[in-house]
């Protein structure tokens, strides 16, 4: 399958940004910004068939290369769904041997406080590393009455977490130890949302700690140097993975006011994975709380900081001394 430019930015040797939208519009301005402001120079971004003014916003511009396909992205090309063929050919073709960011418009990326991206990058080159791996943080508003209203976005918040470490890196080991599911499997066990009547979930749920199975994934690839050979092992990793025991937060910004809108196309579409399951069970927890009144605010629950996030280990920097080793 090829994508078609639809239009071109102008173009920059910096970092790249990709992403694959379908009427984000209530996203986009505030995605640009965010990632312009951590040290994005150009945008590579594949617009699906968007109906909100998506296509008008991103020709306005400038940093920004977008595409098309002949296919949407549930459709299915060569045995796969397409979104999976259309990240291989973005990073295969756009950013080959060059760093880049992939994110979806709900996703923004929070480097550890005191760094930048660039400098990220520079303790990943120094160490002969081409990747780092990320926890998605999902923020929320206190208030379930929020995820209704017809506010506009504002990453600013007050968004809230919960502070309680995700993942553990253990040494010699590349892949992380979830041993915190997040907030969304913490409200689904608070409100018997229940994703999946596993003999192993039932137990769980008998024993009080359904919260630490897992609901949806909260591991991802958000920074990589796209390498010849590199390729996509589903939409969170890729093949080779990360050499750093670091990690970067992602906040994951699902409980928003448009949270509804997009439960409504999942469902009326079936177009993500499992027959968009997990826009389902939203649904189902969103219905329940509403019913009920529930606060989405949880006994670890803290304000919304950079610090905070990296404080309470959602993500990973080592602070390294003069002799370069790890403090």
């Amino acid at each position: 399958m090829h994508l078609s430019i639809r239009s071109t930015g102008r173009e920059d040797d910096g970092l790249s940004l990709c992403a694959i939208v379908h009427n984000e519009m209530y996203f986009l301005p505030a995605f640009l910004a965010h990632y312009r402001r951590i040290g994005v120079r150009r945008f590579v971004i594949l617009d699906d068939a968007s109906t909100d003014g998506t296509a008008d916003f991103l020709a306005l511009q400038p940093d920004c290369l977008v595409l098309e396909a002949p296919v949407r992205f549930f459709e299915t090309v060569d045995g796969r769904r397409a979104v999976y063929a259309w990240r291989q050919e973005m990073m295969d073709r756009f950013c080959r041997d060059r760093w880049a960011i992939f994110a979806d418009a709900d996703e923004f990326l929070v480097p550890p406080p005191g760094e930048t991206v660039a400098s990220v990058i520079a303790r990943l080159e120094a160490e002969g590393g081409d990747s780092i791996g990320g926890v998605m943080v999902e923020p929320y508003p206190a208030s379930v009455a929020e995820l209704t209203s017809e506010a506009p976005f504002d990453p600013e918040g007050p968004w809230y977490f919960d502070a309680v470490p995700h993942a553990l890196r253990l040494p010699g080991v590349t892949k992380p130890l979830w041993i915190y599911r997040g907030a969304r499997a913490r409200l689904f066990a608070e409100n018997g949302i229940r994703p999946g009547a596993t003999k192993r979930r039932r137990l769980a749920g008998r024993l009080g700690i359904e919260r630490f199975l897992k609901a949806n994934n909260i591991g991802k690839i958000p920074l990589m140097r796209w390498r010849a050979g590199t390729r996509w092992e589903g939409a969170h990793r890729i093949v080779p993975g990360p050499s750093s025991p670091d990690m970067l937060a992602i906040l994951h910004f699902k409980f928003t006011s448009d949270l509804g809108r997009k439960i409504a196309y999942a469902l009326a579409t079936g177009g993500y994975s499992d027959g968009s399951r997990q826009y389902r069970q939203l649904g189902e927890l969103i219905g329940a709380m509403r019913a009920r009144d529930r606060s989405l605010l949880g006994r670890s629950s803290e304000p919304v900081s950079a610090a905070g996030l990296y404080r309470a280990g959602l993500g990973r920097w080592r602070r390294l001394g003069a002799a370069g080793g790890a403090r």
